[in-house]
């Protein structure tokens, strides 16, 4: 299973700035547009973390679409709400989660947790074991090197997914 977990950048300023019902009202636009785009790629939403979801794919390559379609979604809202930007870090990881009431537990989830903290907003990180079982399909990466993950054993190699013209300028 593919592990996508994203995190929205900024929440307590854009509380502070806006006031607790304008930010309720972004939220709300946020998860519907993070909502949709795991409809559209058949994942699995199995937590909201009030400012982020955790989601599961059956799928590796229906999981990188799905990121790169939410930053591809988040730019395009983003244009149009300039005042309340939605700026989302995402993180991947793939294994063998374990169910439990409706919720996924275990080392990938808690990796695909960590990849994502420390990704940029507006960026998209994924492990090398995501990166090893796309290899040959239509997405493009740039390697960023081993990163030490809190909690982790041993740093781990992570790729960044390019998205949307850069991600095309790559593959040509």
């Amino acid at each position: 299973m593919a592990i996508l977990v994203t995190d929205l950048e900024g929440f307590t300023p854009l509380v502070c700035r806006l006031g607790d019902v304008a930010t309720q009202r972004v939220i709300q636009a946020h998860n519907r547009v993070l909502r949709a785009c795991l409809a559209t790629h058949a994942g699995d939403e199995i937590a909201h973390t009030g400012d982020g979801l955790i989601a599961a794919f059956r799928s590796v390559a229906r999981a990188l679409s799905c990121a790169g379609e939410i930053q591809g979604a988040l730019r395009r809202y983003n244009r149009a709400h300039v005042r309340a930007r939605l700026r989302v870090r995402i993180g991947l990881h793939a294994g063998e989660p374990l169910p439990e009431d409706g919720r996924l537990f275990g080392t990938c989830v808690n990796t695909a947790v960590r990849i994502c903290s420390v990704t940029k907003a507006g960026h998209v990180l994924v492990s090398d074991l995501v990166w090893r079982l796309a290899a040959g399909r239509r997405f493009a990466f740039q390697q960023r090197g081993a990163v030490a993950l809190k909690g982790i054993g041993q740093p781990l190699d992570l790729y960044e997914l390019h998205c949307g013209a850069r991600a095309a300028r790559l593959r040509d």
